[in-house]
């Protein structure tokens, strides 16, 4: 898989469309990303290993459930078939007030190309 960060942006405080809205503990930090699949099976996106960093090291996994109320999650939730590529967001509920530097993307479950994709 190859993950490319299309935009980042934290702050939102609140996602969805009523009924189904759902309010952060903190603040949202979404990370749209496109995902491509480079393989020559079909590959899934394992989305709870992916990891926001802040700048003192401590990562934050994403909302596994956000596919639920917003709808721009939903297509890193399926699978990739070889040589196509999925358009999506990463949800992460973290608290306000911090400074991210990096995402870190994983393409496997257990295993797999592991990698760091720097921000701002």
């Amino acid at each position: 898989m190859r993950f490319t960060l299309a935009g980042f942006a934290c702050g939102k405080k609140e996602l969805g469309d009523w009924p189904l809205t759902r309010k952060p503990g903190g603040q949202y930090c979404l990370a749209d990303l496109k995902v491509e699949n480079t393989g020559d099976s079909k590959g899934r996106i394992w989305v709870g290993n992916q990891k926001l960093r802040d700048s003192d090291g401590k990562e934050y996994g994403p909302d596994e459930f956000s596919w639920v109320y917003y709808d721009k999650s939903r297509p890193l939730f399926g699978e990739i078939g070889p040589g196509d590529s999925v358009t999506g967001t990463l949800v992460f509920d973290v608290p306000d007030g911090l400074t991210f530097t990096e995402l870190r993307v994983r393409s496997g479950l257990v295993g797999g190309d592991s990698s760091a994709i720097k921000l701002r």
